[in-house]
C-alpha cells in the first residue's frame, strides 16, 4: 500500500484543495525553492541517492510558520532543520508520538491527509483529533480517509465539493 513519488504528485497536484499550495516530493538532499505562501511539499527522509525509506510533510503558512509532519513521531532530520532555519520564520511538529504502525507502510496517505486538512485551514490539535494510541486503527483511518478524497478529486470536474467539519459531502454544482 506504500504510495511512490509520482502516485504523491499526481494526487496532490491533481487535487483542487492542495493544487495551489503544492510545491512537489523531494529526496532528503534536495530542498524546494519557496516561491509563494502558503505552501507545501513531501520530503522522503533518505536521499537522492537511496531508493526511499519513509515520507514526511511540510506546511508553511502565509505568516511563513512551518508545520512539520511525521507519522512516526521523530525529530526532523538535520538537512530539514536547516531549511526550516533559512526558509521558516518558526516551526513545530504535528505529531510528538506514532500515530502509524512501526511496521506499516502507509506514511504517503498520512501525508497527503495532513496536507489536505492543512490546505482546509485546519488547525493541528485538528488534524490529530482522529488518531488515537491504536496505530492500526489509524492507519485505516488514513487509508479510508485519503481514498475517498482521492474519488472526489476524479469527480472534480463533474461535482462541487462541500466541507462540513471532519466529513465531505459532494452535490452537483448548480
Amino acid at each position: 500500500m506504500s504510495l511512490s513519488t509520482i502516485q504523491l504528485e499526481k494526487f496532490l497536484r491533481s487535487c483542487r484543495i492542495t493544487r495551489e499550495s503544492f510545491c512537489g516530493v523531494f529526496p532528503s538532499d534536495h530542498h524546494p525553492v519557496i516561491t509563494r505562501l502558503p505552501c507545501s511539499f513531501i520530503w522522503n527522509t533518505a536521499p537522492s541517492s537511496d531508493s526511499g525509506e519513509h515520507w514526511v510533510a511540510l506546511w508553511i503558512d502565509d505568516r511563513n510558520f512551518a508545520h512539520f509532519m511525521d507519522s512516526s513521531g521523530s525529530e526532523p532530520q538535520k538537512g530539514f532543520l536547516d531549511f526550516f532555519s533559512k526558509n521558516c520564520g518558526k516551526w513545530k511538529k504535528t505529531f510528538g508520538k506514532p500515530v502509524q504502525g512501526i511496521l506499516s507502510n502507509v506514511c504517503g496517505y498520512y501525508c497527503i491527509h495532513f496536507l489536505i486538512r492543512k490546505a482546509m485551514k485546519q488547525s493541528n490539535k485538528r488534524i490529530r483529533h482522529p488518531f488515537t494510541t491504536n496505530l492500526g486503527k489509524n492507519d485505516d483511518f488514513v487509508v479510508k480517509w485519503v481514498k475517498t478524497h482521492l474519488k472526489t478529486c476524479e469527480k472534480r470536474n463533474e461535482h462541487e465539493r462541500i466541507y462540513d467539519g471532519d466529513e465531505m459531502s459532494i452535490r452537483e454544482k448548480s
